[in-house]
Parts: structure tokens; sequence; C-alpha cells
């Protein structure tokens, strides 16, 4: 319900991108631990302590699930660098007309779009 009512209050992925960015806190997981939180406790979490945070993937999830609540068709993107063997980061990517969005809070503005450094994957939600 947090979800959807938030999704309909931003209405669009230029504003989930602000949005995100504007709230976001890296919090990384543990080095011996990969966690995904959910979305909706993610909100809850955020309404009660003030802090909206994780790291790439829960933003790259929370980012999807409000995109998806309202419709708007998006894929996940993971990379990984030359010299890396297990994929290092994630985030979201949608079409707003003819042009690609990367939502991110991670990575800063300028090194967007993520192009030519790393092999990429993508998986359509």
């Amino acid at each position: 319900m947090e979800v959807r009512s938030l999704a309909e209050q931003l209405g669009n992925p230029l504003a989930v991108e602000h949005w995100l960015r504007e709230n976001w806190v890296v919090i990384p997981d543990p080095e011996e631990a990969e966690y995904i939180q959910q979305p909706g406790w993610l909100l809850r979490f955020s309404r009660q302590c003030g802090a909206l945070g994780g790291d790439c993937d829960d933003a790259a999830t929370l980012a999807a699930s409000l995109l998806v609540s309202i419709s708007w068709p998006c894929r996940f993107v993971a990379i990984r660098l030359p010299h890396e063997e297990e994929f290092s980061h994630v985030f979201l990517r949608c079409s707003i007309g003819w042009k690609d969005l990367d939502i991110d809070p991670i990575v800063p503005y300028e090194l967007l779009p993520i192009h030519g450094v790393a092999e990429r994957m993508e998986l359509h939600v």
C-alpha cells in the first residue's frame, strides 16, 4: 500500500529518480552477506526513523516497485567491471519516450550513464 501511494504521488521515473537522490543514504551490506530489503519495509522504516537507505540493489528494487506499481516498464541492469568476477553494481533503467533514464542514487550524476566500462546484463521487470 505504501509503495503504490508514494508511486502515485511521484507519478513518473524522473520524479522517482529525483526523490531517491534527495533521500537515499548509502548503507552497504556486510562483507559476508547480501541483503535485499523489501520496498514496503524500507518505506515504513523511513517513516518511523527518518532514514531511507541501503545499497544499490535495495535502491533498484524500491525504484522498480514504485514504477511497476504505476505500470511503468523498467529493467534491472547489473554491471561487472573488467577485473571483477562477480557483478558489482545494479541499477534501474526505464524508457521515457526514446530516451533511457538510469535511476541510481548511488552513482553521481556526472558518471551516468554507465557505458563502456563494464559488462552489462539487463533483466526486464
